[in-house]
């Protein structure tokens, strides 16, 4: 088996390694991979011609490099081992482009939540701060009092500190 191609998803969390053939569900331990010569802690996981190794942090280098130590030997089906290999460039494919705005609704009546939808998901562990969220009403402005980050809206919860629901949006000014 000959490695095709090395590259990221776009989370950075993960590295697949294509090959041009259908490996044999081999144990393959996380020790006998480098990233950047670091061993790092990951999770190797074997499926038809890819081996994914799932990483607990994202690699946050711009440039990447793998090696294999072929210890634990991948195998083809026919079992012939896949050379060891050092310092293969891995394609990159980190998400540079940041998340566009798309439109906003008020959910339910009377306009209690506001949901902010974006081009793509968002990162749910990376909540906005509420200091960067200012509502616009005919009644003055208002900040929101929560904000929670959804599969691919931003949602954000208005209302004045006693709980009351506010009146129409008619601005949002956004971080």
């Amino acid at each position: 088996p000959v490695i095709v191609i090395a590259e990221t998803d776009n989370t950075v969390k993960k590295i697949i390694l294509t090959y041009n053939e259908a490996l044999s569900k081999t144990q393959l331990r996380s020790t006998d991979f480098q990233i950047n010569g670091e061993s790092k802690s990951l999770v190797v996981n074997i499926s038809n011609n890819k081996i994914t190794l799932d990483l607990s942090n994202t690699i946050t280098d711009n440039e990447i490099k793998i090696s294999y130590s072929g210890t634990s030997l991948i195998k083809d089906l026919r079992g012939n081992p896949a050379a060891s290999f050092s310092n293969v460039l891995v394609k990159n494919n980190r998400d540079t482009v940041p998340p566009t705005f798309k439109g906003l609704g008020a959910f339910p009546p009377p306009n209690v939540v506001i949901r902010i939808l974006y081009s793509e998901k968002l990162d749910r562990f990376s909540t906005p701060a509420l200091k960067d969220f200012s509502i616009v009403t005919e009644e003055g402005t208002f900040n929101p009092i929560d904000i929670r980050v959804g599969s691919e809206f931003d949602e954000t919860v208005i209302g004045d500190l006693a709980g009351n629901p506010a009146p129409a949006v008619t601005d949002l000014t956004l971080p």
